[in-house]
């Protein structure tokens, strides 16, 4: 992603930003219900990037030369909503 939004992180940067929260859960939390817990934040995020995704890498002006064909297009569109469907069932189940 560095190349694409044209700015970097530098790589302890990328590491606090990725322990710090792992630790904080670990030392103040049961780890089943902070794992349920995550998977339910990932149902409610997961949808924008999966959507972004297949939509950028379906558009010739962004990917050039290395666009997606029709095939992979479907396969990932079906894969999209497959899992954006799944999540969906998961919140259900959780919000009952």
């Amino acid at each position: 992603m560095q190349g694409f939004v044209g700015f970097g992180i530098p790589v302890w940067m990328r590491r606090l930003i990725t322990m710090v929260p792992a630790f904080v859960i670990a030392l103040n939390c049961n780890a089943t219900s902070a794992m349920v817990l995550s998977q339910v934040v990932l149902s409610f995020v997961l949808p924008l990037p999966l959507v972004a995704l297949v939509v950028l890498s379906s558009r010739e002006s962004v990917m050039g030369d290395f666009v997606a064909g029709k095939s992979d297009r479907g396969c990932s569109v079906v894969a999209t909503i497959l899992i954006v469907l799944l999540n969906v069932v998961l919140i259900m189940e959780i919000v009952r």
